[in-house]
């Protein structure tokens, strides 16, 4: 489907929708994933839950650090914003932070191989507590929680 849009208010809107719909339809995804992995108890062990809850966490991380790479372009372009331009900058600022928190792991989903080079132990991708561990660096860790999604939310409000 090809949308036709004009003005870039609208297109950054437009955008910015899609990011924050793709980080709650990912949360929502990890927490039906992680109840199917804690229920694990009644039927056995399933790979397929699992995978999932880790390929939710991954997303939602991703999705994350999309909305902030959105919102950050949005405030350096915010003059086509009219009146909110000032409003835009504040919530960037405010915010940021915990956007920055999402770099280092997305960077570290999307260059895993550089992770594992010359390694003879891995310490990749586990869960812990709702907390993403691409690698054993700290930096390389984000939360998964409905906190972040509420955060979003209300930057794009």
């Amino acid at each position: 489907m090809t949308l036709h849009s004009h003005g870039e208010v609208t297109v950054r809107l437009l955008l910015l929708d899609q990011d924050v719909a793709s980080v709650q339809f990912s949360f929502t995804d990890y927490q039906h994933s992680k109840k199917e992995v804690l229920g694990e108890n009644n039927g056995g062990f399933s790979l397929l839950a699992h995978t999932k809850m880790f390929h939710s966490a991954k997303v939602f991380v991703s999705a994350v650090r999309r909305v902030g790479r959105l919102v950050e372009a949005t405030s350096a372009n915010r003059n086509v914003f009219g009146a909110a331009a000032d409003d835009i900058k504040l919530a960037w600022r405010k915010k940021k932070a915990a956007f920055d928190k999402y770099i280092e792991p997305r960077n570290a989903i999307e260059h895993i191989d550089g992770e594992i080079n010359g390694k003879e132990t891995w310490a990749l991708v586990n869960l812990e507590n709702d907390t993403l561990k691409v690698s054993e660096k700290e930096e390389h860790s984000a939360n998964i929680l409905l906190e972040t999604v509420e955060m979003i939310i209300s930057i794009r409000n």
